[in-house]
């Protein structure tokens, strides 16, 4: 029985490691199909881990302090799944608007505003639980640790050759590439660069643990080693350098070459969180570890590495790209760009869940009400998983989040303090554990922790399925390891807690089980995704009339499947997208029969008849011949039901009262049926759901307007040039047909000096642009601070356009020369275009090699410079 409890353990070692190398191969996790591998994965282990303990009577009496906090935030989320006697979308007070009083709101809600993402999150949350058990009971030997190690490193190694061939061809990964939509630059499997960085930078503490393992000498061994280090402090340090490279042996090198090859990866996605999170996470790890003694070694390991890793980028020729990524950071405040306001909005949705959230994998949803900055984004996450947590999982949520870093820097720590003192195993059975192994192992969770820390600041991070489990694991190994050296030790020596083992086996089975139950939900989802997929594929542009005589099979197919996971967050909004198609695709026929199959670029013609287009049509006619708009809705109404989308829409609203657009939509099929009633309803509930967002803003308002609401309308659009200038130009124009220009001007025009060139600018009627530019003319005056680069430049193009150009170049120069600030590259590419355009081509010359001086990898620079050279100066 003994030796099949121990191959039945060797076999869910070798699940749990083959599931957590095959989840990154799944764009990092994030595609419901990765979910069903991790979940059947690790529930499988898990049921052989059980019965492998219990037919080798060797059971662990201990567990993994990081899975305690893990655990508890999965159980978190599913009490976020419990039923809740209000929506909570419903009782939102620290929203910028008001909720309003006659709000759509789910008849059936749960305390998670999106409860189908909760599920996802919790069954994550629950396997990487029951992969954190697996390693920890069976890969806690050297080999083990060393193997699995490997199989990881290769993995990395192979994911990170593939995204370099990916950058050098400008390929995608052919297992991925049902799942690509759009034209973004992945790297390797992953679909964004930033979740790239982050997991690559946990492969990279692996290899660099397999070099810490090397260059230190076995404390189990006093015979002198080849690389053995003692280097006095700045006693013959260089001689000592040079000695020490000198006496590499072979698989120190490989070690050296392993982590100069997974860190040049990390700089080849550009990624500046991940590049950040390995230049601190390696310092401050080597720093901690190291004594005053040994400082010459960090400084040459160091340098070692990073010039291993530079060399390597150059040999490629991305070492300048990188370099240039890097030196935006140079101006925080742009680099940064919105996200810190859109943080501190989002953080405002704490207050309205404080102890237990909004729901884990519902931030999306939930921070969109309380958002100030003007934008027509939609953030799936905050870029900053710290702020993910907090809202999502309140500040219960939050401190468990915490405490998985911290229990994990605990582990972390007990490895290098297991590592000084030579141990005597308590148990008869117990291996004897190598030092030097347990000092690597210590150093790997620690860098692990960090860069995950300071990457979380900057991205998703830890959050992507990916990522999380390889850092789990990464944490319980090491753990199983240092309990394994030493039996039931304290938690600071061994980063693991004493249970006993009815207990232990008692967690293990609670966690199988619970993980079990979430497998149908996954499944249902990933049967639900490739019709998402293949819907999105068939409204991508160029649209076409064979992909649109496919619509309706797909949306049949998608609705009969939604059945399998009602609430789907995904599959609703891809019905809805379906529907919308099918209905508009349907009026196209009815209007114009098969010939618009043969229509010249019916793609244009397509993305012209909008469901808001044919409001807004429908809208003017019935204020013009109310008879003929109504037998319009009566021929539209038909079409409508057969397409479902009324139907769709309501449901869709109902299941997520605060899903973005979806209000804006309803809106527009009031107007489409001629419903008053319902159309203002949807506009407050739009209002609430995005009070930042220009585009819907402006959509209303006009809607409003050709339907006569003149008090609405003059709301929406007052709001709508407060939050953006984009639409300026063409709310006065509009207005002029319902107002007065000098009515139109004052509710609607410009106050600022700033506001009137803009406006000038998107405007495209030559009358009003010449009115506008006389109102910034005489607003000029008034301006407090001409020295700010966004008033220069605006000041430059406001005198071009009014036929001054020599005014705007005088203005420039002057400006260029004056400033305190002698890069202003952006003026100084605007004053050599304006150089240009005036045949100023020798001045032209000098601001483009200035600019190309200040910034030497600037393209357009390149590009002038080389044309101006070849033309001979007229002056």
């Amino acid at each position: 029985m003994k030796t099949f409890g121990a191959l039945l353990g060797v076999c869910a070692a070798c699940i749990a490691a083959v599931t957590v190398v095959a989840v990154p191969w799944l764009l990092g996790g994030v595609v419901p199909l990765a979910r069903v591998i991790l979940l059947t994965g690790a529930v499988l282990a898990g049921v052989l881990s059980v019965l492998a303990q219990l037919c080798s009577g060797k059971t662990p009496q201990s567990l993994p302090i990081v899975m305690v906090p893990l655990a508890a935030l999965a159980l978190l989320g599913m009490w976020q799944l419990r039923p809740a006697n209000q929506d909570p979308a419903a009782n939102l007070q620290h929203t910028l608007t008001q909720t309003p009083a006659d709000m759509v709101i789910n008849a059936n809600p749960a305390a998670s505003f999106i409860p189908a993402d909760t599920r996802s999150m919790a069954a994550t949350l629950l396997g990487t639980a029951i992969l954190s058990l697996v390693v920890f009971n069976h890969v806690r030997t050297r080999r083990s640790l060393i193997l699995a190690s490997a199989l990881i490193a290769v993995n990395a190694i192979t994911l990170t050759v593939i995204g370099f061939t990916q950058l050098f061809h400008g390929s995608r990964f052919s297992l991925n590439e049902f799942w690509t939509l759009s034209r973004g630059a992945p790297f390797a499997t992953f679909v964004n660069p930033n979740n790239a960085a982050g997991w690559l930078c946990l492969s990279f503490s692996i290899v660099t643990g397999w070099l810490a393992f090397q260059l230190k000498a076995a404390s189990t061994d006093d015979r002198q080693r080849i690389g053995k280090l003692k280097i006095p402090l700045w006693e013959r340090c260089w001689q000592r350098s040079i000695q020490f490279l000198a006496d590499l042996n072979i698989w120190q090198v490989l070690a050296f070459v392993a982590v100069a090859f997974l860190g040049a990866g990390v700089a080849a996605t550009r990624s500046r969180g991940g590049i950040l999170a390995l230049v601190i996470g390696s310092v401050l790890t080597l720093v901690a570890h190291s004594s005053i003694k040994r400082l010459p070694l960090v400084a040459l390991v160091l340098a070692v590495g990073g010039a291993g890793i530079y060399g390597l980028l150059n040999s490629l020729e991305m070492d300048e790209s990188v370099l240039a990524e890097m030196r935006t950071l140079e101006d925080l405040d742009e680099a940064a760009g919105s996200r810190p306001q859109h943080w501190l909005d989002s953080l405002q949705a704490v207050r309205d869940a404080p102890l237990t959230g909004t729901g884990l994998g519902s931030y999306r949803s939930a921070t969109l009400p309380y958002q100030t900055q003007p934008t027509n984004m939609w953030f799936q996450n905050a870029d900053n998983y710290f702020v993910d947590v907090i809202v999502e999982g309140g500040l219960v949520g939050f401190l468990l989040f915490l405490s998985i870093g911290a229990c994990a820097l605990i582990t972390g720590v007990a490895g290098w303090r297991q590592s000084r003192k030579r141990m005597a195993p308590s148990a008869n059975d117990a291996p004897r554990i190598s030092r030097r192994l347990t000092s690597a192992a210590g150093t790997t969770v620690v860098l692990a922790t960090l860069t995950q820390t300071v990457s979380g600041l900057f991205d998703f991070g830890i959050g992507m399925p990916a990522a999380i489990v390889l850092f789990i694991v990464i944490v319980s190994a090491a753990a199983g390891l240092f309990d394994a050296a030493e039996p039931s030790a304290r938690v600071m020596r061994s980063g693991s807690i004493v249970c006993g083992r009815p207990v232990v086996i008692a967690v293990q089975l609670c966690l199988v089980c619970a993980t079990a139950a979430f497998i149908p939900d996954q499944k249902a989802a990933a049967e639900i995704d490739p019709l998402i997929v293949s819907g999105k594929k068939l409204l991508v542009r160029p649209v076409t009339t064979e992909k649109l005589d496919a619509v309706p099979a797909n949306r049949k197919l998608l609705t009969a499947t939604m059945r399998l996971r009602p609430d789907d967050p995904e599959g609703w909004r891809m019905l809805w997208k379906l529907a919308s198609a099918e209905f508009r695709w349907n009026v196209l026929l009815k209007g114009q029969g098969d010939a618009i199959r043969d229509a010249k670029q019916f793609d244009t013609q397509w993305r012209k008849t909008s469901i808001f287009w044919l409001a807004n049509e429908l809208a003017k006619t019935a204020a013009q011949d109310p008879a003929a708009a109504k037998q319009t809705r009566i021929q539209l109404r038909p079409i409508l039901l057969d397409a479902g989308l009324p139907v769709i829409l309501r449901s869709l609203q109902q299941r997520f009262p605060i899903m973005p657009n979806v209000a804006a939509a309803r809106a527009e099929l009031a107007v489409l049926v001629g419903d008053d009633v319902l159309f203002e309803q949807q506009v407050a509930q739009a209002r609430f759901v995005e009070p930042s967002n220009p585009d819907v803003t402006f959509r209303l308002g006009q809607l409003a307007l050709n339907q006569g609401k003149h008090e609405l309308a003059v709301q929406l659009w007052q709001t709508c040039v407060l939050q953006s200038n984009r639409y300026r130009g063409v709310i006065l124009i509009q207005a002029r047909t319902h107002w007065s220009e000098d009515e139109a001007m004052t509710m609607f025009g410009p106050n600022t000096y700033a506001e009137s060139v803009l406006s000038a600018r998107t405007c495209n009627d030559s009358k009003l642009r010449a009115k506008l530019f006389d109102r910034a003319e005489s607003l000029w005056p008034s301006v407090e601070d001409a020295s700010i680069d966004e008033i220069a430049s605006l000041r430059a193009v406001h005198l071009s356009a009014t036929k001054r150009p020599d005014e705007a170049i005088e203005w420039l120069e002057g400006f260029v020369k004056q400033s305190a600030n002698s890069d202003r590259i952006e003026i100084r590419k605007q004053l050599a275009q304006l150089q240009q355009q005036q045949s100023k081509f020798a001045d032209a010359l000098q601001q483009w090699r200035a600019v190309l001086y200040l910034d030497p990898n600037d393209a357009q620079a390149r590009a002038a410079i080389t044309k101006l050279q070849s033309m001979k100066s007229p002056e």
